[in-house]
């Protein structure tokens, strides 16, 4: 009986599975004519904001971007309305990104500073130097 089920039964396959299709099917290409489609910011196009400039009341780290705790406490103060909490919470997560805790060293380089402390610890005295009054000799 199961075998004569079995033997009735369709079993529909896709021709291209969906894990082995390519990157550059249809399905994509309205995507592209989508993103292609943003305006870009120009002087004939008043809708679009100036691209974004440096400000200089904010401080800058080395890389160029700006200090994120400190630029998040400028904006508190410049917009009242905005919720303390909420800005401090964001100012805080986007900090651990940017500054990295005072010591904070890898595995690897603390072990190799643990080895030579405890090398250096441990060292074998060099042997003593024997001194030679060569003045004497000539002397007597």
């Amino acid at each position: 009986a199961f075998i004569a089920r079995k033997q009735c039964e369709t079993v529909e396959v896709d021709e291209v599975p969906v894990y082995r299709q390519k990157k550059s099917e249809p399905e994509d290409k309205p995507r592209r004519r989508e993103a292609a489609a943003i305006p870009q910011p120009d002087e004939t196009n008043p809708e679009m904001p100036p691209p974004v400039v440096i400000s200089p009341g904010i401080e800058y780290m080395e890389d160029g971007l700006p200090d994120p705790v400190k630029a998040m406490g400028r904006l508190l103060v410049e917009n009242i309305n905005t919720d303390p909490r909420l800005a401090l919470d964001a100012a805080y997560k986007l900090a651990q990104f940017t500054h990295h805790k005072k010591g904070d060293a890898g595995k690897k380089s603390a072990k190799g500073d643990a080895a030579k402390k405890a090398a250096n610890r441990f060292a074998v005295p060099p042997p003593p130097r024997l001194v030679v009054n060569n003045d004497n000799e000539g002397n007597g």
